[in-house]
């Protein structure tokens, strides 16, 4: 989470600055743009990969992303919208230990 010292943002309750490692299973169409479609919506989310795995198969591309964000409302969201790419086929998300 990002803060603004001249805000005050110091004073923040523990779990609005906790963080929360998700765990983004995503099966692709086999197509060039896949990884760097994928790869820019975790980035519009302003996460932090920490990993990032691509698999290509004969007739699918199978991705693998540890994100870190702020909660799991955040990873939600971000599987969501991973989901509406046009070439992505299927996403899973679970969280991971830090």
């Amino acid at each position: 989470m990002t803060r603004d010292v001249y805000a005050g943002d110091e004073d923040l309750p523990a779990a609005a600055q906790s963080e929360f490692i998700a765990v983004l299973r995503i099966e692709a169409d086999l197509d060039p743009s896949a990884l760097g479609r994928v790869a820019a919506a975790i980035s519009q989310r302003n996460a932090v990969p920490l990993d990032f795995r691509c698999v290509v198969e004969s007739d699918a591309c199978r991705i693998e992303a540890r994100v870190k964000l702020c909660s799991s409302e955040d990873a939600g969201f971000l599987r969501r919208r991973v989901a509406q790419l046009t070439t992505v086929r299927e996403v899973t998300l679970s969280s991971a230990p830090e």
